[in-house]
C-alpha cells in the first residue's frame, strides 16, 4: 500500500470516537451497525490496525513537509553565505 494511503488510514483511525458512551450515535443508528467499520477506539480492531499502520509507516523513508524543507533551504543559505570566498579583483 502506498506510504499516502496508509497516511490517510492513519488520519481515519486517530479520528474514530473513544467509544460509543462519548459518542453522538443513538442506539437505533443503523450506520453503527456496520460490523466491518470500526467507529471507535476501543475496539480491538482499532489497536489492532493502528499498530499494523504504525510498523508499515516506521519502514518507510521520512518524506519533509513544506515547513521542515523551507528550514533546511534556509539555513543552506546562510551557511553557503558563511563560506569564505575568494575576493574579486
Amino acid at each position: 500500500m502506498p506510504t499516502k494511503q496508509l497516511l490517510a488510514q492513519l488520519q481515519r483511525l486517530r479520528g474514530c470516537q473513544q467509544n460509543l458512551a462519548a459518542s453522538d450515535f443513538e442506539p437505533g443508528d443503523t450506520d453503527y451497525d456496520d460490523a466491518t467499520v470500526i467507529f471507535f477506539k476501543d475496539d480491538p480492531r482499532w489497536r489492532d490496525q493502528f499498530d499494523e499502520v504504525k510498523r508499515i509507516l516506521a519502514t518507510r523513508e521520512h518524506v519533509p513537509k513544506g515547513g521542515e524543507r523551507k528550514a533546511k533551504r534556509i539555513a543552506r543559505a546562510a551557511q553557503s553565505k558563511n563560506r569564505s570566498r575568494p575576493k574579486r579583483r
